[in-house]
């Protein structure tokens, strides 16, 4: 849907077709980033709680935010392990729904 507000709402209304395509590049490729990168920290965050650690994003940037966990005095190998596979484990299973969703309703949702 995020797509959708730049290609069928912003888009019909740029006359510019160098402009129209410069800005659709940028929106897609600051959409795509964004939700990557926020699903990926989600699931540091997620696994974090489950170790009871705390993290939290210091700041934004590119390629990537800058984030600061603090273990337990009880950490385990294994605390860590899960803590650092957590951003890799959210968007595999994340791509796993999309792609279920493509071959079930054969597109996307945001289609059509």
């Amino acid at each position: 849907m995020l797509f959708d507000a730049y290609y069928r709402l912003a888009e019909p209304s740029i006359t510019s077709t160098f402009l129209k395509n410069s800005l659709g590049a940028l929106w897609s490729f600051t959409i795509t980033w964004l939700t990557t990168m926020a699903s990926h920290e989600s699931g540091h965050f997620f696994r974090a709680n489950e170790v009871n650690a705390n993290f939290w994003i210091e700041q934004l940037g590119f390629p990537g935010p800058v984030g600061n966990i603090v273990f337990p005095e009880t950490k385990t190998k294994e605390d860590e392990l899960a803590f650092v596979t957590g951003g890799i484990e959210f968007n595999t299973l994340y791509t796993m729904s999309v792609r279920r969703d493509w071959y079930r309703y054969q597109g996307l949702y945001s289609e059509g």
